[in-house]
C-alpha cells in the first residue's frame, strides 16, 4: 500500500496519468447527467401538457318516480390515451336508492377482466375494476365504462330529479 501510494504522489508521470484519467471520468458524468436531464425534461415536458381522460354520467339528469328502476352510463373519454384498465368508485344516497347491478361497457373490449362489483346498499357506495384483455392499441376510443342500474325506494322519497 505504501509503495502505490509513494509511486502515485512522488512520480509525476503517475500522478499527471490519474489525474488526467480522473478529469476525464469527471467530464464523461458531468455529461451524462446532462443529456439524463435532457432526455428526462424532453419527457416530462409533454407530460405535463398531456390532456387527460374525462369521466361523465349518461344521462344527466332525469326524473324517476319512487319505485322506478333506471340506469345510469359512466362515460369515458380517452383524449387521446391508451386505456387498459380503470376503476369505478361510486358513492350514491343509499336512503333513497338502491344499486341493482352494475355491468362491463364497450370502452375495454367485449369481454374485460372484473373485479367486483361491490355494491353496499347500506352505506351508498359501489366499486368495480376493470381490465382489458390483450393489448391495448392507442388511441382508445370513447365508450362507455360500465352502466349502473338503479331503483328508487319508494317509501324513502318523492318524485324527483336524479
Amino acid at each position: 500500500m505504501y509503495l502505490y501510494s509513494r509511486q502515485v504522489y512522488n512520480s509525476k508521470g503517475v500522478f499527471k496519468k490519474m489525474k488526467r484519467h480522473i478529469v476525464e471520468i469527471g467530464t464523461k458524468l458531468v455529461l451524462s447527467v446532462i443529456v439524463l436531464s435532457m432526455a428526462l425534461c424532453i419527457t416530462a415536458i409533454p407530460a405535463l401538457a398531456d390532456p387527460s381522460p374525462v369521466v361523465s354520467v349518461s344521462p344527466a339528469s332525469q326524473t324517476v318516480d319512487p319505485g322506478d328502476t333506471f340506469s345510469i352510463d359512466i362515460i369515458v373519454d380517452p383524449d387521446g390515451e391508451g386505456l387498459s384498465g380503470g376503476q369505478l368508485d361510486f358513492a350514491f344516497n343509499a336512503s333513497v336508492m338502491q344499486v341493482d347491478s352494475v355491468t362491463a361497457g364497450d370502452l375495454l373490449g367485449t369481454s374485460p377482466i372484473a373485479v367486483g362489483p361491490f355494491i353496499d346498499n347500506v352505506n351508498g357506495t359501489v366499486n368495480y375494476a376493470l381490465g382489458r384483455q390483450g393489448l391495448t392499441t392507442p388511441p382508445t376510443p370513447n365508450g362507455t365504462f360500465a352502466t349502473i342500474t338503479m331503483t328508487m325506494n319508494g317509501d324513502r322519497c318523492p318524485t324527483g330529479n336524479v
